[in-house]
């Protein structure tokens, strides 16, 4: 009977401390609980804040491809720079005469009597009348008496294949050839610079007077 006592007794004792120390347990449970939530939003905040320098990172990134953006643009000034060369090649045959005349010579290169060879199938002349221009090719074989000719101041021009001769005016002086060479339209420039369009047979007494 007292060993029952005795359990009871210690039963009980267990019981009431329990009984009078709720707060206790609520306690350490509670703070377990703020441990976890304050872990939980400290991971929260560490990913926010990795997701605001990612943000960053994809601003300065778009800027940077703006700026690239800018510069490639500045840079098409190149093909106006190349529309307006393009424009002022194509704008006449050079001094401010049509396109339609090739530049051949300069006035100051020419010698009062005597026939210039100026390439291109052409020969230059200057009298007292101004300038003018013939056709260099040979009326016999069509011989260049350019790389294939022989000038004779005051005299004219000998065609060094077959010997066919010609004056300054173009007029044969000694065949084979039979036919006197073509003067071509000619025009000058303020400068003096020779333009010569081959494309357009002339009369002979054709000039381009000296200014």
């Amino acid at each position: 009977m007292n060993e029952r006592r005795v359990f009871l007794k210690v039963v009980g004792a267990g019981a009431l401390a329990a009984a009078c120390n709720p707060a206790e347990t609520d306690s350490t449970a509670s703070g377990s609980e703020a441990t976890s939530t304050s872990a939980t939003g400290n991971s929260a905040a560490t990913g926010g804040a990795g997701g605001a320098g990612g943000g960053s990172n994809s601003t300065d990134a778009a800027t940077a491809a703006g700026s690239g953006g800018s510069t490639g643009s500045t840079g098409s000034t190149g093909s106006t720079g190349s529309a307006s060369s393009a424009s002022s090649a194509s704008s006449g045959g050079g001094g401010g005469l049509p396109a339609k005349y090739t530049v051949l010579g300069n006035v100051a290169d020419l010698v009062l009597g005597t026939l210039k060879q100026a390439g291109q199938g052409v020969l230059l002349g200057l009298d007292a009348a101004g300038v003018y221009a013939m056709s260099a090719l040979c009326t016999h074989k069509f011989c260049d008496m350019n790389p294939k000719g022989q000038v004779t101041a005051g005299v004219g021009v000998r065609c060094t294949c077959h010997s066919s001769k010609f004056d300054n005016n173009g007029a044969v002086t000694q065949g084979p050839a039979v036919k006197a060479l073509d003067h071509f339209d000619c025009a000058l420039t303020a400068a003096g610079q020779i333009g010569v369009d081959k494309t357009q047979v002339v009369a002979v007494g054709f000039r381009a007077k000296v200014v």
